[in-house]
């Protein structure tokens, strides 16, 4: 079963805030998913990736 952790960034002033959260996956994968709407499913990255996404998001 995965850990999923809720980004500190998410955490909002309402109910209606963007959340995502990430886990650790097999493979040093790391998935990402909205926390508001699990059951849409996640979407999969590369731990190389994943950082570029989080490098680019915060230029």
């Amino acid at each position: 079963m995965q850990q999923w952790r809720k980004s500190s960034y998410s955490s909002g002033q309402s109910s209606n805030a963007d959340c995502v959260e990430i886990a650790g996956s097999a493979g040093r994968a790391v998935c990402v998913r909205d926390s508001k709407a699990p059951e849409r499913g996640r979407l999969v990255l590369t731990a190389k990736t994943f950082a570029e996404l989080v490098r680019r998001v915060k230029a």
